[in-house]
């Protein structure tokens, strides 16, 4: 194809010039050379081209990525979303407001003691280890330990009777 289109740029290109040439009067060896030394440079150009067209692509493909190959953290990298407060219900916990987004994830922290709310609340929205909860709230920490767990199965439990 590359010698085809090199063909069509030889044709028009020698019609122009072609005229100019022959008003030089060279030898028809003369004009052999000139003709051979043309179709070399178009080669070349057209060569040089493809070569530029292949190294763009291969740069291209390098940088394009399948959105079905991305983690689900690079999707979430790639786009904010605004989140207003008044979509949210919000629990208080050590001097700390914490927005909650799903009404019935809100219903069974709401249905918790406030101490055993303020553990799971610590533990998962403020990203507290058992002991730092357990300096926090002057408790021991296998009593936190004992506190989130059974906090999580009352949550469940409720979770799981309202949505029947």
């Amino acid at each position: 194809m590359i010698v085809s289109i090199g063909q069509n740029i030889k044709m028009s290109y020698e019609n122009s010039i072609w005229k100019e040439v022959k008003q030089m009067n060279l030898s028809p060896s003369n004009l052999k050379t000139i003709e051979h030394q043309f179709d070399a440079f178009c080669k070349t150009v057209l060569r040089n081209e493809a070569r530029n067209i292949y190294k763009h692509n291969k740069f291209i493909a390098n940088m394009e990525t399948c959105f079905s190959s991305i983690t689900y953290k690079e999707e979430k990298s790639l786009f904010v979303e605004d989140e207003y407060q008044i979509f949210c219900e919000q629990l208080n916990v050590m001097n700390f407001v914490v927005n909650i987004k799903h009404e019935l994830l809100f219903d069974a922290l709401s249905t918790l003691k406030p101490k055993k709310r303020d553990v799971v609340l610590l533990r998962y929205w403020l990203n507290m280890t058992d002991e730092e909860i357990a300096q926090k709230l002057n408790l021991v920490r296998r009593t936190v330990n004992y506190m989130r767990t059974s906090s999580l199965n009352e949550m469940k439990k409720f979770m799981e009777d309202t949505v029947k």
